[in-house]
């Protein structure tokens, strides 16, 4: 099964909601999207390396990015309580 139609399937019987993203969690895919590219070619290309402040905003950007999917669930879900 694709994850097109495996979407498309909990769409359909409603177990995910469908949800417009906004500017800035879109902002924050594209930065780490870029930050996902970066790694693959650091594992795989000796020649290319990041520097620590692009590493530190990184991992800011990741913990930003779980937040907001958090408190996405919580208002969607409020007795989901994660825990982290």
């Amino acid at each position: 099964m694709t994850y097109k139609k495996f979407i498309e399937d909990y769409l359909a019987k409603g177990l995910i909601k469908r949800q417009r993203a906004d500017l800035k969690s879109a902002e924050k895919l594209i930065l780490l999207d870029r930050m996902r590219r970066k790694r693959n070619i650091f594992t795989y290309e000796i020649d290319i390396s990041i520097s620590k402040t692009e590493a530190d905003n990184a991992f800011d950007t990741a913990v930003k990015f779980v937040n907001m999917i958090k408190g996405i669930i919580k208002k969607e879900n409020p007795q989901a309580d994660f825990g982290f």
